[in-house]
């Protein structure tokens, strides 16, 4: 090995490393411009993400354009959501249905009538909404609806008595729901009782929300419950839906990472090399480069026709048998190609496949980089770096070049040497 030859290696993981952020790019822009309008065609068909807010109470001040908040005494809130997932193209949208019933006490604590406007605004404009209700003291009311600007109806409330307004209807929505538990302008919640049931156990919650005060969960549902007595906050409640692997930014994730598998895999190579004392050609590391952006390239277009995982595994088959094969025909059955087939199973197969598991590829590259560095150092422990960068010196002696002299008369005399290298005339 020289360093000509490392100098030469490294202009290849150049040109891979060049390769593939064009190829990671243009999944990029494809997956993102697909998403985009993929998108759009499930928000008209399902729903935007549900924000439902708390109805608005609110007294008109006499003789005046101020309003006086009214908060309820009472907010007991009871909410289904079922999830199922739908594909489009090369991603997946977490659709679900949700179904809403929300009950609001207001109580007159003055000693006179009082007359509260209640305003109720829908969680999302363009969503479709089934078995609509809105009920006074559980008797339903028929009134104009609106769902880009709400609805509005009016409460008489005699001195000490509740009036209960209450909503139910069953929509759809995609991603995640919320619920502000605020009224109006106000920061306080009364008498909060809230339920979520899911039939679904993977939970998460938005940034900036309440965590429940508590979660059963089984195998496939699960129950969230927020109490609170008197509660001052800003903050929502909400749920956000579990996400399916989405292939796009998989793929574009994984076509990133590939210049570190190539780099592990080159490095295990000119391990192997030294041990078995194979001098490789950096022609034969160029095309070990190529061997591995096949794999992403074929990766990149089969997940537009099989399932990614189905996808993953014949990319994976494919450039296994490239590689190894190659090596093996070329370097011989000398080669440690054994140990170089597991290695790039390591550094390209199972380091790529860590992206399919949330939060695992750190995990995954550490424990891979401490695996290789500690056998790498175990078996070149003896060996003599500086012999082997070493260039090996030419002893061979170079024989001088006869010579044709012409001498007098045209007589032409030949002086060379013989195996001795005694100078002799011809």
């Amino acid at each position: 090995m020289t360093v000509k030859r490392i100098f030469a290696i490294i202009g290849i993981l150049l040109l891979a490393t060049i390769g593939w952020a064009i190829l990671g790019t243009a999944t990029a822009i494809r997956s993102g411009e697909a998403g985009h309008l993929l998108r759009e065609k499930v928000y008209s068909l399902c729903g935007d993400p549900l924000t439902q807010k708390c109805p608005n109470f609110y007294e008109k001040i006499p003789g005046c354009d101020r309003k006086r908040q009214i908060v309820p005494s009472k907010n007991k809130i009871d909410v289904s959501l079922f999830l199922e997932q739908r594909r489009k193209g090369l991603l997946w949208f977490p659709v679900y249905r949700c179904d809403f019933s929300g009950q609001y006490s207001i109580t007159n604590n003055e000693p006179s009538p009082q007359r509260i406007v209640a305003h109720y605004d829908f969680p999302a404009s363009g969503a479709t909404y089934d078995s609509f209700i809105v009920a006074i003291d559980e008797k339903p009311v028929t009134c104009d609806i609106d769902t880009a600007n709400g609805i509005d109806l009016l409460l008489t409330i005699p001195a000490g008595e509740t009036r209960t307004f209450s909503v139910k209807y069953v929509s759809r929505g995609v991603s995640a729901w919320n619920y502000l538990p605020q009224s109006g302008g106000s920061s306080r919640v009364e008498n909060l009782e809230m339920t979520v049931k899911t039939d679904f156990a993977a939970i998460d919650f938005p940034d900036n929300s309440l965590s429940p005060m508590n979660i059963d969960k089984a195998s496939d549902s699960s129950m969230l419950t927020w109490r609170a007595d008197s509660l001052i906050t800003k903050s929502s409640i909400g749920i956000v839906m579990p996400q399916k692997l989405n292939p796009g930014p998989l793929v574009t994730r994984v076509t990133y990472f590939a210049p570190v598998c190539l780099i592990f895999f080159f490095v295990a190579l000119m391990a192997a090399a030294v041990i078995c004392k194979i001098s490789i050609h950096p022609m034969h590391y160029l095309f070990v480069a190529a061997g591995f952006f096949a794999f992403h390239l074929l990766f990149a277009y089969l997940v537009d026709i099989v399932n990614v995982h189905v996808a993953f595994l014949i990319s994976s088959v494919v450039t296994l048998g490239l590689v190894n094969l190659y090596l093996r025909g070329t370097l011989g059955t000398r080669f440690a190609w054994k140990s170089v087939c597991a290695a790039q199973f390591l550094y390209l197969v199972l380091f790529s496949y860590s992206f399919f598991l949330n939060g695992m590829t750190g995990l995954t590259i550490t424990v891979g980089s401490i695996i290789t560095l500690s056998t790498l150092m175990f078996l070149t422990r003896k060996i003599d770096w500086n012999v082997y960068f070493s260039r090996p010196q030419n002893n061979i002696q170079i024989p001088p070049i006869p010579q044709t002299v012409i001498g007098p008369q045209g007589a032409t005399t030949i002086i060379g040497v013989n195996d001795d290298g005694i100078h002799t005339d011809r």
